[in-house]
């Protein structure tokens, strides 16, 4: 299974979506439903039920996500255009004890620092960057989900949710 761990709301995906709208994007958006803060990608991995069990000792308390501007990666098909998300101290703490509970289980680490995102559109070529952006969203937990690639695209599914 293709794994990873995200935060999302309906919420949050239904005032992302908006903001897709406002923004004009030339490139292909992220389907509502798929919109999503990822804490850790895992990538391929058979250890499904490890992963859960070390996930469910994870305290976990509400916390705010503070937006702190857009910004793009580039790609070789125009550029990814993610919404920046203020590193704070409870979701920094999170991703620690995450990275900390899957290594432990044999999971490496991420080699490049954490760069907390929620993905808007990929092969963006041009976009309104003139629109307000949200403030803060509140989130109530996270999710263990499944990346999996269909003739319609990458679909994701949840396996488990923890708050």
């Amino acid at each position: 299974m293709r794994l990873f761990i995200a935060m999302e709301s309906e919420e949050i995906q239904e005032e992302l979506a908006k903001l897709q709208e406002k923004l004009q994007i030339n490139g292909r958006k992220i389907k509502k439903e798929q919109i999503h803060l990822t804490l850790k990608f895992i990538g391929e991995q058979k250890k499904v039920e490890e992963i859960r069990k070390v996930l469910r000792k994870i305290a976990f308390s509400p916390m705010e996500l503070e937006v702190e501007n857009l910004g793009t990666f580039p790609g070789r098909k125009g550029s990814l255009l993610y919404l920046k998300i203020k590193k704070s101290k409870e979701l920094e703490q999170l991703y620690q004890r995450i990275e900390q509970g899957l290594f432990q289980k044999g999971i490496p680490r991420d080699q490049r620092k954490y760069l907390p995102h929620i993905t808007l559109a990929r092969n963006v070529y041009s976009y309104e960057n003139q629109v307000p952006l949200p403030k803060r969203f509140l989130v109530d937990g996270y999710h263990l989900k499944e990346s999996c690639f269909t003739e319609n695209g990458v679909e994701y599914h949840r396996i488990e949710s923890y708050d």
